[in-house]
């Protein structure tokens, strides 16, 4: 067999998972998707392993190291020290049903990844990095509060990576697909990564769903009109027919129950414009409503506008304390 076509079978024949399995990795199956399954040894490493929707290769990333990545190949060498032929020869044995694995003793068969593109998976590596946190100094210079953001609806949904940004991750039908970086004056999303939406936790008796621009302004209408029935979507501004099918499917799900749509997007003429898309892929029969702050362009505006109004009637008494008396 020539070198070439020995490798390429290495990279498209071997399960990647059961070799890691394999090598004294456990797989995480709370982490682990359809389409990226993530392991971890007892040293500490963490990997997911995906496979390449348009070669069919196996790859892994590592989530501590963004350069430890690549195929089977690439594994070997950089855990066991190997040099290519080396690594030709550990391998071989897989390939020629030589290899009498350890995964056979397990009772549960070996995942095999879904096909999926290498951006997806270098999305989860780094997502896999961040850490999911209650408060953060830029949410509080938002007027957003601790009981906020430590609310159940809203755990595990608000991230912090090696930067010190806030990270509000985005899913799809597979699971987390880009995420949204936030700090003071700075904004971007995740490079490779795809919008989908932000999404709070569901919950049985849920009858309201409410869609804003931001995650920023679902906080702020969760925290100025709090409600233990509803849930909260963010599209992270306009929205992309991948976002439209999403939606159609949770407005249909909710229109089943009973359950009632509130657009709270932005007092603009985008915002305007967004209102009027998402109304148009609700069922026609939907209880669909829009609420928009009455003077300021968002609801985070509107959040830190009412925190002022209520520290000025706070320190109204004192004032009024200081005064002489009206002769």
């Amino acid at each position: 067999m020539k070198r070439a076509e020995e490798l390429e079978r290495f990279k498209t024949e071997i399960n990647l998972v059961e070799y890691a399995f394999n090598s004294g990795y456990c797989i995480d199956k709370n982490k682990s998707s359809q389409n990226c399954i993530v392991l971890k040894d007892n040293t500490g490493d963490k990997i997911l392993v995906g496979v390449d929707q348009a070669d069919r290769h196996y790859f892994y990333y590592s989530v501590k190291d963004d350069r430890d990545c690549g195929s089977i190949i690439d594994f070997v060498q950089k855990r066991k020290n190997l040099n290519l032929g080396e690594v030709r020869l550990e391998l071989r044995p897989w390939i020629n049903s030589s290899y009498s694995p350890t995964s056979t003793l397990t009772l549960e068969p070996i995942p095999k990844p879904e096909p999926a593109s290498k951006d997806r998976q270098k999305i989860l590596a780094q997502f896999e990095s961040f850490d999911a946190i209650a408060h953060h100094p830029y949410l509080k210079a938002r007027g957003i509060s601790q009981p906020t953001t430590s609310d159940p609806r809203f755990e595990g949904t608000i991230y912090t990576d090696s930067r010190n940004n806030v990270i509000f991750p985005h899913r799809d039908r597979d699971g987390v697909c880009g995420y949204e970086i936030r700090n003071q004056n700075f904004k971007g999303f995740s490079s490779g990564g795809s919008k989908g939406l932000w999404v709070s936790h569901s919950k049985t008796g849920d009858r309201r769903l409410v869609i804003c621009e931001s995650p920023i302004d679902c906080l702020s209408y969760h925290q100025l009109f709090p409600d233990d029935s509803t849930r909260y979507f963010a599209t992270g501004g306009t929205i992309s027919e991948l976002q439209k099918d999403l939606l159609k499917t949770a407005f249909e799900k909710l229109h089943a129950l009973g359950g009632e749509i509130l657009i709270a997007t932005d007092r603009d003429e985008a915002g305007n414009k967004l209102a009027l898309e998402l109304a148009k892929i609700a069922p026609e029969s939907s209880q669909i409503y829009r609420n928009v702050p009455e003077h300021q362009k968002d609801w985070n505006e509107a959040l830190q506008a009412q925190i002022e109004r209520d520290l000025q009637q706070q320190n109204q008494p004192k004032r009024d304390r200081g005064r002489g008396l009206s002769l």
